[in-house]
């Protein structure tokens, strides 16, 4: 039981390191996008 629960964790970390790297990556591109336009 103990390794199953582990398993899950580890699971539910390495998502949510994608996860939040995805949006990291998203953001970062969205600031240089903006940062490269010139202003309305």
């Amino acid at each position: 039981m103990d390794k199953l629960r582990a398993a899950y964790w580890v699971c539910v970390a390495v998502h949510l390191v994608f996860w939040l790297y995805g949006h990291l990556k998203i953001l970062n591109e969205n600031l240089e996008e903006k940062s490269e336009r010139p202003p309305h």
